[in-house]
């Protein structure tokens, strides 16, 4: 028998196949792990538990698939787009975007509730968000829908249940209501995850190829408009080689009519469609036949003058139809590339891409022009049909991602751009590209193979002098294929800070993490299973989109469908910061909300009773509060109050069995603080109705407690409060191979019977084997009763529970509302061996 102590100082290598349990030959091995599970991998190597899931809002229709996308207006203007059925709303600033406040002057106590507002505006249907009522609070931060509009209109939920105000407290005074902002969008639930998008200051262009190009732009905080683009000068397919002819009715002007010698033309979807007729080019507005175009207008030239096709009203084999239409399908694939915007992928001409004037998105003027800002126009020929899926501009090139493999776009110069007389197009890989558009790290490009099972990374390697796309589920084909049973990635999104990390959605509802730290060869694949769940089955993700963050973490949005109350909702919602202050800010549960009503501390006495200023504070007298942050009269912090003799701007201070403080004895007031009023009730947490949820209050765990109409009752008071659906965070080692100086320990008997865990502000947590868990004490003699643990940083050594067994199992589990870091784990185990 052999004592062995084992060592696991990273995770950087993160979740290994199943398959790949005995590669125990590998280098990366050591540095992997069975499970990591809800975890997070840092670029050092450590592990921490995903942080939890802030709830949002409830999308316009649960019961229709809806998908996220991110608009970035400026580094200090980020929005979130919920893209649904026809349909895109607004998220920015963690909330709804809303449209200008509507006073409220009054709302009545009836079944349904009726709000006066006057000048309104609104449609039966509308959703609206209702703020600020005095009395009838319990309308408050809540968002309905409104029906019976006229002069006044009636409430009711998003389901279309009539709002019952008889019960709630009488409206007294003033309150706003704000229309939740909505554009019209001519895309359907079937179109959404096809739609591609580019950016450009604060400009979006989305493709799609059943719909002309359009333009999102935002005109105000809380204003956007959708358009479609009026391209200029095409562009057009290749020039007319048969003996067809049209003849126009006039050279200029608007509303002539073509006539074709042979039907080319399609009644229906060559509506809207552009066609160059000898000298210039027409925009065709409606059609009698296949050869008679009855309605079309000769456009304007490039330098905004009159069009002349110069035909002299004559018969001419000179034409071109145009490329965009909805008989030749209009793009599909759009991004920007050296001041021009591409356009890739029509239905009839799948393999090729156009490129725009030089700082003219819409400009295509280069079917007539030479010039090297002028408009060019490419086709892939290779052996085999590659439909162009996406294309992400590179400093040296324009990678093109295709069905059938990667290509690189260039003039063939690293010093020049491309222009229409130089333009090189080059294979890099045969490694197929799926649809969902892919995401830099540095100089790579990570993009999902076709099969949706395998996430590439393509990069120059330098040791071959060419691109490669190396596999980066090499180690981990279960992430985005779990069982081999073709689940596969449905969205991606790229999490810059902290710890390059890209999240992809896959088609079961789960959320497979990578981090990817090339200089440190960090590859490290983790799974993302969010709290609740969908039917008998967990709950499921379907879309991710991230906007940056300026000062902190990139934030990570999410649709989640649940199963709540019995029926089926989807939330918009989004994980907090990895880092927190106070054990009391960390949030880890998901779709949760908090309790955190801080009112600013602007001054306090030295005196008998303390008198504490705070601008419109809203207590109450015999209210209870606790005080943090104070600087200079830190004697204050970190106790339990109640309210004497309040004015609107100050009160003073007594302890709870309504004794005055007396501060005479206390160091002056500097600065800051906050007041918190202790409360036993959360509402507010209707989206949760009937679930089971967890609690961290103060930064002690309570007891789960079940939502009832919208709200929890707490057993005792408290200050700062998170509620949402809980989730497991779990970490499992790979069976260990050491332990035998006759070769592999693997296979052989071993009982492991200690662990030293090397944590960063971690509490509460539980090791063993998954079906034997039991508790890591954190709680000394020193910490009152009444108080929870602090976070510990350190190394904890505890017995093992372990029997003997020939894998060597090593779990450990965080399952409540509090932090986990583990930076290393040691092991002491005996081998058996023989």
């Amino acid at each position: 028998m052999s004592r062995v102590t084992s060592a696991q100082t990273n995770f950087t290598a993160g979740e290994f196949s199943p398959r790949l349990l005995g590669r125990f030959d590998i280098d990366r091995y050591k540095n992997g792990a069975k499970t990591l599970k809800n975890v997070l991998i840092h670029n050092a190597g450590g592990a921490s538990k995903r942080p939890g899931s802030k709830y949002v809002g409830e999308v316009k229709d649960s019961s229709l698939a809806t998908r996220l996308i991110e608009f970035t207006f400026s580094t200090t203007q980020t929005y979130i787009i919920e893209m649904g059925n026809l349909y895109m709303r607004f998220y920015s600033d963690n909330g709804r975007v809303t449209e200008d406040d509507v006073t409220i002057t009054g709302v009545s106590q009836a079944d349904p509730a009726e709000v006066t507002a006057a000048g309104h505006g609104y449609s039966n249907g509308d959703w609206v968000v209702i703020t600020g009522v005095v009395g009838m609070t319990e309308l408050n931060g809540k968002v309905f829908k409104v029906a019976n509009s006229g002069v006044t209109f009636t409430l009711t939920n998003t389901d279309d249940t009539a709002i019952d105000s008889t019960a709630y407290t009488a409206y007294t005074s003033g309150g706003t209501v704000n229309k939740v902002l909505e554009v019209a969008t001519p895309y359907t639930t079937a179109q959404l995850f096809d739609v591609q998008i580019a950016q450009t200051a604060d400009l979006m262009f989305l493709v799609h190829n059943s719909h002309a190009p359009r333009t999102l732009s935002r005109t105000a905080a809380n204003a956007f408009t959708l358009a479609t683009i009026t391209f200029i000068g095409g562009p057009f397919k290749d020039d007319n080689t048969t003996a067809v002819t049209i003849t126009p009715s006039a050279d200029s002007g608007n509303g002539i009519t073509l006539t074709a010698s042979s039907p080319i033309f399609d009644t229906t979807n060559h509506v809207g469609a552009f066609w160059k007729v000898k000298d210039g080019y027409v925009k065709i507005n409606s059609l009698s036949s296949t050869t008679v175009v009855d309605d079309c207008d000769v456009q304007v030239k490039q330098d905004g003058t009159a069009g002349d096709l110069n035909t002299g009203v004559a018969a001419t084999t000179d034409w071109a139809e145009g490329a965009w239409s909805l008989a030749e399908g209009y793009p599909g694939v759009v991004s920007f590339h050296e001041q021009r915007a591409v356009y890739g992928r029509t239905t009839e001409q799948p393999q090729t891409f156009w490129g725009s004037y030089i700082r003219v998105f819409e400009d295509f003027f280069g079917a007539f022009n030479t010039e090297d800002s002028d408009s060019y126009a490419f086709t892939i020929s290779t052996e085999q049909v590659n439909a162009i899926r996406w294309m992400s501009s590179g400093a040296k090139a324009l990678q093109i991602g295709t069905f059938g493999g990667t290509f690189s776009a260039s003039s063939g110069s690293t010093n020049a751009p491309i222009t229409p007389s130089s333009i090189v197009v080059q294979r890099d890989t045969t490694y197929g590209a799926s649809k969902i558009p892919p995401k830099r790290i540095g100089n790579f490009v990570y993009y999902i193979q076709r099969n949706l099972t395998s996430l590439r990374e393509l990069g120059f390697d330098f040791d071959i002098d060419a691109q490669r796309a190396l596999d980066m589920t090499l180690l981990a084909d279960h992430a985005l294929d779990p069982e081999g049973d073709t689940t596969g990635a449905v969205d991606m999104a790229y999490q810059q800070s902290p710890n390059n990390v890209l999240w992809v959605v896959r088609s079961d509802g789960e959320v497979a993490t990578l981090t990817r730290q090339i200089d440190q060869e960090v590859i490290g694949w983790s799974r993302q299973v969010l709290g609740g769940s969908f039917q008998t089955d967990q709950a499921k993700t379907e879309s991710v989109a991230i906007i940056p963050g300026l000062t902190g973490d990139d934030q990570v949005w999410l649709i989640v469908k649940r199963t709540i109350n019995s029926t089926t909702r989807r939330f918009v919602e989004f994980i907090m910061p990895q880092t927190f202050v106070d054990k009391d800010d960390y949030f880890g549960i998901d779709s949760g909300l908090s309790l955190d009503s801080a009112k600013t501390i602007t001054g306090a006495t030295a005196a008998k009773p303390v008198v504490i200023s705070s601008t419109a504070h809203g207590f109450s007298d015999g209210d209870q509060i606790k005080i943090v942050d104070v600087v200079g009269m830190t004697d204050l912090n970190d106790k339990f109050y109640l309210v004497a003799n309040k004015n609107a701007n100050d009160f003073e201070l007594t302890d709870t069995d309504g004794n005055d403080i007396d501060g005479t004895g206390y160091d002056a007031w500097v600065s800051g603080g906050e007041a918190r009023e202790m409360v036993t009730t959360i509402s507010g947490l209707d989206h949760l109705e009937g679930q089971t949820v967890k609690v961290l209050a103060d930064g002690a765990v309570r007891p789960d407690k079940t939502v009832s109409s919208g709200s929890i009752t707490l057993s005792s008071k408290a200050a700062k409060v998170h509620v949402g659906l809980g989730y497991n965070a779990d970490i499992e080692l790979l069976p260990f191979e050491d332990g035998s100086p006759q070769g592999t320990g693997r296979t052989k008997m071993r009982k492991i019977y200690e662990i030293a865990l090397i944590m960063y502000r971690t509490l509460g947590l539980q090791i063993g084997q998954e079906d034997n868990l039991v508790d890591v004490i954190f709680r000394t003699t020193t910490v009152p009763q009444d108080q929870s643990p602090a976070l510990f940083t350190g190394t904890k050594i505890e017995p093992y529970p372990h029997d003997w067994n020939v894998d060597g199992e090593v779990f450990i589990r965080q399952s409540q509302p509090l932090p986990m870091f583990i930076l290393a784990i040691v092991l002491k185990s005996e081998v058996v061996d023989k």
